[in-house]
């Protein structure tokens, strides 16, 4: 190889500088000691001597030795340790999947202590550690061939720390390529002797044959140039014709990268032409990607997207985001109203970053020490700021940092007063930078739909799945790598599904299935965490491939690309509450990563045969109402009554079986009696009842037996199976909704049949009653209209300060959660006017306490047991049907009833004609008690249907995702509460009301503590099990910020 043999001051040697000896050696009679000996490194094995890797073979040792260098994000340098862990672990996957195994490692970099990782500054402990700088790791691994008959291989990977910034280390580097040079498809001759050198101080032996130097890397797109140093400064000059350089990068994703195989530090010497470099990237081109989501949105979504602002860092990778600004908005497809703006957050968004997660942490600790609970998973720690040198050292961070924070609040400030975005697109490297900001969009610009670039599963881990929910991920590659069974590369999807959930095209059902079947038996999958480790994993079995093949490296990769194109290929990712799923309209493209999702895969099922229930229950009791009309079963409690009526039926067709008669059915005994406990419009309400319950019964059963069959069956159903697990399945939201539908139109029903006995009862009790029923119909219409109104007003004040929510997913179903909040609202009102009317009458009823008591000599009337009831809370009293309750109300009308009660008001119907006997004094004593506890049913079923409006809204969220997620959130869980406190003052004020509280508590109207708890213990249990699940981190963070407002006042 031509080159120069003075090396320059300080540089490693040239690549000729030291010819080989021809004889071989033992290694202990090596004529010089290795400089850089095992214990130089941080790690490595004991045999393995780093720049003589194969020393510790025997004189007469014959193997096959390939060699390549690696380039990984420095775990000094920079803040990506994490990304060097997870491409170390990848390479090793990879070449474990060739049939190779780990003989031996030595890397250089020690880990930073605690102190040094945060201030950036060197410890005495962290003195003389840069070797990592001069020299480069080195990971050697073994095929025994020999197993099968065949040679030994050998395949030596020597790693260079590389850097966004500064680029690949140069000294580094350089002794790494040499020895690359050197063992890459060495002879057993050559070998003898290479392997008694240092290889960055061996000279290529003569001769005609290409020596081929494999770089995985670069890591960076900012990392270009220093290779393109690095590869001019190899022999001291430009390599000639016989070195080939073939670049692999798994994560450099500017396009313009491509450009280095005409660099000008690559030309030769003598000005013709450049030398033999060919790169390729594996990773996806961003410009290409943000272009190809936005039109996506545009045509295929319909979202009318107008501005979209990127978020980037001071980087190249950055940079190429930042040009997209000056793209061409018709070339998308979004219209000439789009408009990209580009704006760079602070370099020191680490530390705010890190400030931020102590905070949180402290705040998390109050938390579980007064809620302990265990954790399934490891927390992810986000407060690592690690001083990198690739950045100049922050001398002032306590200052610096709130400058930062100031000017990154300001930006988000600009945004939304000048021109909101509708997507923000975050470019970071760092996965926790990314989960930083992605939460402050969410705060700052609610309506936004937020990108985020490169794939990594810790986007999902349970502790940030509320803030990455929704949010678009364009991953530089995917993160499932599928081996064949030779070990080749391979599409993991080559069966093109069909476009709908529910049945494959029977063209393709043979075909698919038996590819399907095939591939089971000929694929293995290899998952990673993050979309860079997966393609790391891909350049590694790629230039291994490669390197067993004769074709030329570009011709080799456009085969290879075409054999690894899969159909289907999704846009984007979206984050989901179970992992990623695919972005695209068909089904083959909404493709599932799930991770830590056992619980809602497991949940699917069950989740599906609840609803499933919920609807065919209402669709029963649609029919049993029905049936039951001279009966008032819309005032009964339904399960209860559908058991009893069950048995009932069940005995008289037991009757008619056994004795061979048929029973007629009993007609009506008192029709007025029953026209009173039936609602107004009442087939129209059953109607609406049976209508909505048997939606969500067809739905639901559908779901359910899709996901039967999927289960059962291979992928063909796979988008279908996961909806719901991924909490993006729009037939769960409808079925939420239609079964509180459902409960509302049994709310309503007993509210009318309530509503028409109180404007009958205070029309005669009352001395002006034209007046007193006009007042309740005016009230009870503004009870409905005022909270509907002013639910629909603050839904359209919402959506004129943010602007239209952009979203993957359809927004408008969440008009409907505006609307269940605002009925939950006209609940909640109407359940204050209810327990108004029932306190006015219960002052009429109490006329008739003392005449009973002096005329009829009944001193304990009505206590619990003078009217034969056992106590109990009058919140929870409920009609009986087959006992004395139903039995009462249909025997006499409310008109006859209210005749009666005025003849006891004034004598206890002791006197005159109609003077009742004191059998008829226990009839109407029993329709008195009857006529109670109907008007108590409405109370509690509006209570019910006040605190379940925001909680199916909060379960909701977790099936579908929703829109401005916090304000909702909010909304809910304040209504909630509400709810629950009015519940409990009705509770409290049914214990003391005139009637109720003496006829069905042991203390009277005399409010105790031992009665306010034993009628409040329940509430608050089954409130508990409702906010802890839901709604426990959100009231705790709104307490802590509360807290922390109010002492900033100080």
């Amino acid at each position: 190889m031509a080159c120069a043999s003075s090396p320059a001051v300080g540089a490693p040697a040239p690549l000729a500088s030291a010819p080989i000896a021809n004889d071989a050696r033992e290694p202990d009679d090596a004529p010089d000691e290795e400089r850089f000996g095992a214990s130089s490194y941080f790690s490595a094995t004991p045999q393995l001597r780093p720049l003589r890797p194969l020393a510790h073979l025997p004189p007469n040792a014959r193997a096959r030795v390939h060699a390549a260098v690696a380039t990984a994000p420095d775990p000094w340098e920079t803040r990506l340790g994490r990304s060097f862990d997870m491409e170390m672990a990848a390479m090793i996957t990879a070449f474990q999947a060739r049939g190779y195994v780990l003989d031996g490692f030595a890397l250089a970099w020690h880990p930073r202590d605690a102190e040094a990782a945060n201030t950036g500054r060197k410890s005495d402990a962290d003195a003389g550690r840069d070797l990592h700088r001069e020299i480069p790791g080195v990971m050697l691994f073994r095929r025994d061939g020999w197993r099968s008959g065949g040679d030994v291989e050998y395949y030596a990977v020597f790693l260079v720390g590389d850097s966004q910034t500064f680029g690949v280390e140069p000294a580094a580097f350089a002794r790494a390529a040499r020895c690359a040079l050197l063992f890459n498809g060495i002879g057993p001759d050559e070998l003898q002797a290479a392997r008694l050198v240092d290889c960055d101080l061996a000279a290529v032996p003569p001769g005609t044959r290409e020596r081929g130097l494999d770089i995985i890397g670069p890591s960076f797109s900012g990392s270009m140039q220093s290779m393109a140093v690095a590869l001019g400064n190899l022999c001291n000059g430009p390599c000639d014709e016989r070195v080939r350089v073939t670049m692999l990068s798994p994560s450099a994703s500017v396009g313009s990268n491509r450009a280095i195989v005409a660099h000008p530090f690559l030309a030769r010497r003598d000005g013709e032409g450049t030398a033999p470099v060919e790169y390729h990237s594996l990773a996806r081109n961003l410009a290409t990607q943000v272009a190809g989501l936005l039109g996506h949105l545009c045509r295929d979504e319909g979202i009318p997207v107008e501005n979209v602002t990127i978020l980037a860092e001071e980087s190249t990778f950055g940079g190429e985001a930042l040009r997209l600004a000056r793209h061409d908005p018709s070339a998308i497809g979004c219209g000439e109203r789009l408009r990209i703006s580009a704006r760079q957050f602070p370099p020191n968004i680490a530390s705010i970053r890190a400030e931020h997660s102590i905070l949180r942490g402290a705040q998390r600790e109050h938390a579980e020490a007064a809620l302990p609970a265990t954790r399934r998973l490891l927390e992810l720690d986000m407060g690592g700021a690690e001083a990198a040198s690739e950045r100049p050292p922050v001398y002032q961070p306590s200052l610096t940092s709130r400058s930062d924070e100031l000017m990154l609040y300001r930006g988000f400030d600009t945004m939304k007063v000048y021109r909101t975005p509708n997507v923000v697109v975050i470019v970071a490297t760092d996965i926790r930078d990314r989960l930083f900001l992605l939460g402050e969009v969410r705060k700052a610009l609610p309506g936004a739909l937020p990108v985020m670039v490169e794939l990594d599963f810790l986007a999902v881990h349970p502790d940030y799945r509320k803030a990455s929910r929704g949010a678009v991920v364009l991953a530089a590659g995917e993160p499932v790598a599928c081996l064949s069974e030779d070990g080749d590369l391979v599409a993991c999807r080559a069966v093109v599904k069909d476009e709908r959930c529910h049945a494959p095209r029977q063209d393709d059902v043979a075909g698919a299935g038996a590819a399907n079947a095939r591939g089971r038996t000929q694929k293995t999958r290899f998952p990673f965490a993050t979309d860079h480790a997966a393609n790391t994993f891909r350049a590694v079995v790629l230039l291994d491939e490669f390197r067993e093949g004769n074709a030329p490296f570009g011709q080799f990769m456009a085969r290879k690309e075409r054999a690894l194109a899969e159909p289907g290929e999704p846009v984007a990712y979206v984050a989901t509450m179970a992992g990623f799923q695919g972005l695209g309209r068909k089904s083959y493209e909404q493709r599932s990563l799930v991770a830590v999702a056992d619980v809602r895969l497991a949940m699917q099922e069950p989740a599906y045969l609840a609803l499933m229930l919920g609807g065919l229950f209402f669709v029963v009791a649609a029919v049993w109402l029905w049936l039951g009309e001279c009966r008032g079963r819309v005032m009964l409690p339904f399960l209860r009554g559908l058991v009893s009526d069950f048995r009932a039926t069940t005995a008289t067709a037991w009757r008619r079986w056994r004795h061979g008669r048929r029973v007629e059915a009993t007609p009506c005994q008192n029709p007025t009696a029953a026209a009173s406990l039936q609602p107004a419009c009442r087939t129209a309400w059953l109607a609406a009842m049976t209508a909505v319950g048997a939606a969500a019964l067809v739905i639901a059963t559908r779901r359910l037996a899709e996901l039967l069959q999927s289960s059962a069956e291979d992928a063909t159903r796979q988008p279908c199976y996961f909806m719901l697990a991924h909490g993006r399945d729009l037939h769960a939201l409808a079925c939420i909704w239609l079964l509180y539908a459902g409960l509302c139109i049994v709310a309503y029903m007993r509210l009318n049949v309530s509503n028409r006995r109180y404007a009958f009862y205070n029309a005669v009790f009352t001395r002006n009653a034209r007046r007193t029923a006009n007042r309740t119909r005016v009230i009870t219409g503004v009870s409905w209209a005022v909270p509907v109104v002013c639910g629909l007003a603050a839904m359209g004040l919402v959506l004129l300060v943010h602007g239209r929510a952009v979203s993957i997913d359809n927004n408008d179903v969440w008009w409907i959660a505006g609307i269940v909040l605002a009925t939950g609202l006209a609940f909640l009102v109407n359940l204050f006017w209810q327990v108004r009317l029932l306190g006015n009458l219960s002052l009429s009823l109490a006329r008739t306490i003392a005449p009973v008591q002096a005329q009829r000599a009944i001193r304990d009337w009505p206590k619990p047991s003078a009217i034969r009831e056992a106590p109990q809370t009058p919140f929870n009293l409920s009609l009986r049907e087959y006992r004395r309750d139903m039995p009462a109300l249909l025997r006499a009308s409310p008109r006859a009833w209210a005749k009666r009660t005025l003849q006891v008001m004034r004598d206890a119907g002791t006197s005159g004609p109609d003077a009742m006997n004191p059998w008829q004094f226990e009839r109407w004593t029993e329709q008195l008690v009857a006529e109670l506890k109907l008007c108590v049913v409405p109370i509690r079923t509006c209570a019910w249907c006040a605190m379940l409006a925001p909680v199916s809204v909060l379960v909701a969220m977790s099936v579908y995702p929703p829109v401005y997620e916090r304000l909702l959130t909010s909304i809910a869980i304040m209504l909630l509460l509400l709810s629950f406190a009015a519940t409990i003052l009705v509770v409290l004020r049914l214990e003391k009301d005139a009637m109720l509280g003496l006829m069905f508590t042991n203390d009277g109207n005399t409010l105790t503590f031992g009665g306010a708890l034993r009628a409040l213990w329940p509430k608050f249990v089954a409130m508990g099990l409702i906010l802890v699940p839901l709604a426990a981190p959100d009231v705790w963070s709104w307490m802590y910020g509360l807290v922390r407002s109010i002492n900033s006042f100080g």
